[in-house]
């Protein structure tokens, strides 16, 4: 079992914390839910490839090997939560029942094998980079490499709330 396997109750609130997020994002920015749901897919889709590959990008060790610089893994979470942010938004997107979200992504996340070598690791970070955007797919393969690199469930709440501090802070200030 993963280190990183999020549980339903995991689930739940960083699906509750992120609908927050995008609610306080669409009332700066003014814009309609209806209009957040139905329209802006290609948006938050964009965002989400972007953010799969800085998360890539940061976890280099196993593919770069021509990279000699030690990795940062304070900057691999730190990506990594960037993609959970939009993973969680994308899950809220469709749904009026988080906990049925909720209990159906733990169930994706449960069936995942921790993976046990460099080239394992390797292959998951490939498939990452090629899938198109399935959130629960996408989470899973990054608690996997999350839990390659050593973090378990609290370090990637931490950081998670960190990170969402962070961001209702920037849209105080107009970000």
């Amino acid at each position: 079992m993963l280190n990183t396997a999020l549980n339903k109750a995991d689930l739940i609130y960083l699906l509750t914390q992120q609908e927050k997020l995008d609610s306080s994002m669409r009332d700066t920015h003014g814009i309609k839910k209806r209009h957040w749901l139905e329209n802006m897919t290609k948006e938050h889709t964009i965002a989400l490839n972007v953010e799969k590959h800085e998360f890539i990008n940061e976890a280099y060790q196993t593919w770069k090997y021509w990279k000699k610089k030690p990795m940062n893994t304070a900057l691999i979470l730190e990506e990594a939560i960037d993609v959970i942010h939009f993973v969680m938004l994308i899950l809220n997107k469709p749904t009026i029942n988080i906990e049925k979200t909720a209990k159906e992504t733990a169930n994706w996340i449960m069936s995942a094998h921790p993976l046990q070598d460099r080239n394992a690791v390797k292959n998951a970070i490939l498939v990452l980079s090629e899938i198109p955007n399935h959130p629960r797919q996408v989470l899973t393969l990054v608690l996997q490499i999350l839990d390659y690199y050593g973090f378990d469930v609290l370090d990637i709440l931490n950081a998670y709330k960190k990170k969402n501090a962070k961001n209702f802070e920037r849209i105080l200030e107009g970000y």
